[in-house]
């Protein structure tokens, strides 16, 4: 259970979804199940994050990079994207529910 003002939250992963802005934070979630929200608006649900580079410095072309799984009719399917492109990250279940990712 959390608070926030006006009232409690309950999160059913046992912590809040966190807002991130650099990859080290996603990297906390490396080989787990997380929902995403990304910049544009859309929810990514119950995906599991498979790596996240390890790149620090920001000029870099690879900073960011990371790579999820999805189930998409029944078989994993691999996405490439980049964290800065990620406004919130949590445990699966923290953002979506209980909604699937397919």
């Amino acid at each position: 259970m959390y608070y926030y003002p006006g009232g409690v939250q309950y999160y059913q992963a046992g912590r809040p979804p966190q807002h991130f802005l650099n990859p080290d934070q996603v990297k906390n979630y490396l080989n787990q199940a997380v929902d995403m929200r990304m910049s544009s608006g859309r929810s990514l649900c119950n995906v599991y994050i498979t790596y996240v580079s390890s790149q620090t410095d920001k000029e870099k072309p690879d900073y960011g990079d990371m790579t999820y799984l999805r189930i998409i009719d029944g078989k994993f399917v691999s996405f490439s994207n980049n964290t800065q492109n990620i406004d919130e990250v949590g445990p699966a279940g923290s953002l979506c529910g209980h909604r699937p990712s397919w």
